[in-house]
Protein backbone atom coordinates (compact mmCIF):
# COMPACT_ATOMS: atom_id res chain seq x y z
CA UNK A 1 0.00 0.00 0.00
CA UNK A 2 2.57 2.34 1.13
CA UNK A 3 4.88 1.54 -2.58
CA UNK A 4 1.71 2.23 -3.92
CA UNK A 5 0.75 5.80 -2.27
CA UNK A 6 4.26 6.79 -2.95
CA UNK A 7 4.78 6.15 -7.04
CA UNK A 8 1.04 7.77 -7.15
CA UNK A 9 2.50 10.82 -5.69
CA UNK A 10 6.01 10.54 -8.08
CA UNK A 11 7.82 9.31 -5.26
CA UNK A 12 10.44 6.56 -5.30
CA UNK A 13 9.41 3.04 -3.38
CA UNK A 14 10.95 2.57 -0.15
CA UNK A 15 13.05 -0.91 -0.73
CA UNK A 16 14.60 -2.72 2.62
CA UNK A 17 18.02 -4.23 1.44
CA UNK A 18 19.28 -7.43 3.47
CA UNK A 19 22.18 -5.63 5.33
CA UNK A 20 20.07 -3.16 6.53
CA UNK A 21 17.13 -5.27 7.81
CA UNK A 22 17.94 -5.53 11.56
CA UNK A 23 18.67 -1.14 11.66
CA UNK A 24 14.83 -1.45 9.69
CA UNK A 25 13.58 -3.86 12.29
CA UNK A 26 14.91 -1.90 15.26
CA UNK A 27 13.18 1.27 14.44
CA UNK A 28 9.80 -0.67 14.34
CA UNK A 29 10.88 -1.81 17.65
CA UNK A 30 10.96 1.49 18.85
CA UNK A 31 7.63 2.88 17.07
CA UNK A 32 5.87 -0.54 18.39
CA UNK A 33 7.52 -0.41 22.28
CA UNK A 34 8.47 3.04 22.81
CA UNK A 35 5.55 4.45 20.34
CA UNK A 36 8.67 6.62 18.85
CA UNK A 37 8.04 7.13 15.10
CA UNK A 38 11.07 8.89 14.99
CA UNK A 39 13.50 5.98 14.13
CA UNK A 40 11.28 4.45 11.65
CA UNK A 41 10.28 7.87 9.60
CA UNK A 42 14.23 8.63 9.25
CA UNK A 43 14.72 5.10 8.16
CA UNK A 44 12.06 5.22 5.57
CA UNK A 45 13.55 8.50 4.58
CA UNK A 46 17.34 6.97 4.09
CA UNK A 47 15.90 3.70 2.56
CA UNK A 48 14.07 5.68 0.02
CA UNK A 49 17.02 8.05 -0.45
CA UNK A 50 18.99 5.06 -1.49
CA UNK A 51 16.12 3.61 -3.34
CA UNK A 52 16.02 6.95 -5.68
CA UNK A 53 20.07 6.47 -6.16
CA UNK A 54 19.35 3.17 -7.53
CA UNK A 55 17.66 3.88 -10.66
CA UNK A 56 18.73 2.03 -13.73
CA UNK A 57 17.86 1.56 -16.75
CA UNK A 58 19.12 -2.13 -17.01
CA UNK A 59 18.90 -4.92 -14.43
CA UNK A 60 22.93 -5.66 -14.47
CA UNK A 61 22.96 -1.56 -14.12
CA UNK A 62 20.65 -2.07 -10.98
CA UNK A 63 22.64 -4.96 -9.60
CA UNK A 64 25.54 -3.22 -9.96
CA UNK A 65 24.24 0.34 -7.86
CA UNK A 66 22.66 -2.34 -5.50
CA UNK A 67 25.55 -4.09 -4.89
CA UNK A 68 28.04 -1.07 -4.04
CA UNK A 69 25.77 0.46 -1.48
CA UNK A 70 25.89 -3.53 0.03
CA UNK A 71 22.27 -4.33 -0.21
CA UNK A 72 22.66 -7.78 -0.99
CA UNK A 73 25.26 -8.89 2.15
CA UNK A 74 24.34 -9.80 5.76
CA UNK A 75 24.45 -6.91 7.95
CA UNK A 76 27.69 -6.68 10.27
CA UNK A 77 30.75 -5.20 11.11
CA UNK A 78 32.21 -5.64 7.37
CA UNK A 79 29.40 -3.76 5.87
CA UNK A 80 26.53 -1.02 6.04
CA UNK A 81 23.76 0.50 4.05
CA UNK A 82 25.36 3.46 2.02
CA UNK A 83 24.50 5.50 -0.96
CA UNK A 84 25.36 3.95 -4.35
CA UNK A 85 28.55 4.47 -5.57
CA UNK A 86 28.69 3.52 -9.45
CA UNK A 87 32.07 3.45 -9.81
CA UNK A 88 32.72 0.49 -7.07
CA UNK A 89 34.35 -2.71 -8.52
CA UNK A 90 32.03 -5.38 -7.73
CA UNK A 91 32.85 -9.18 -7.45
CA UNK A 92 30.37 -11.78 -7.06
CA UNK A 93 31.14 -14.81 -4.71
CA UNK A 94 28.52 -17.36 -3.79
CA UNK A 95 25.92 -15.63 -6.47
CA UNK A 96 25.98 -12.57 -3.99
CA UNK A 97 27.41 -9.09 -5.51
CA UNK A 98 29.33 -6.92 -3.27
CA UNK A 99 32.11 -4.40 -3.54
CA UNK A 100 35.22 -5.83 -3.82
CA UNK A 101 36.91 -4.07 -0.30
CA UNK A 102 34.08 -6.11 1.60
CA UNK A 103 35.24 -9.16 0.15
CA UNK A 104 38.98 -8.85 0.69
CA UNK A 105 37.94 -7.56 4.19
CA UNK A 106 35.81 -10.40 4.36
CA UNK A 107 38.61 -12.99 3.62
CA UNK A 108 41.09 -11.27 6.02
CA UNK A 109 38.96 -11.84 8.88
CA UNK A 110 38.34 -15.27 8.11
CA UNK A 111 42.24 -15.84 6.90
CA UNK A 112 40.98 -16.97 3.92
CA UNK A 113 41.12 -15.66 0.37
CA UNK A 114 37.97 -17.16 -1.20
CA UNK A 115 39.39 -18.90 -4.40
CA UNK A 116 36.34 -19.10 -6.62
CA UNK A 117 35.25 -15.35 -7.03
CA UNK A 118 33.58 -14.20 -9.79
CA UNK A 119 34.78 -11.22 -10.97
CA UNK A 120 31.57 -10.64 -13.09
CA UNK A 121 31.46 -6.69 -14.59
Amino acid sequence: MMTKELLASGLSRITIPTVWREDYLGALRALNRYDDPGPIIRAFAFAQRVAAACVAMTVDEAIRLWASCYAFVEAGAHARLTLPQAATNIVWRDNIPAPAEYWAIVASAVGSDFPGIDQRS
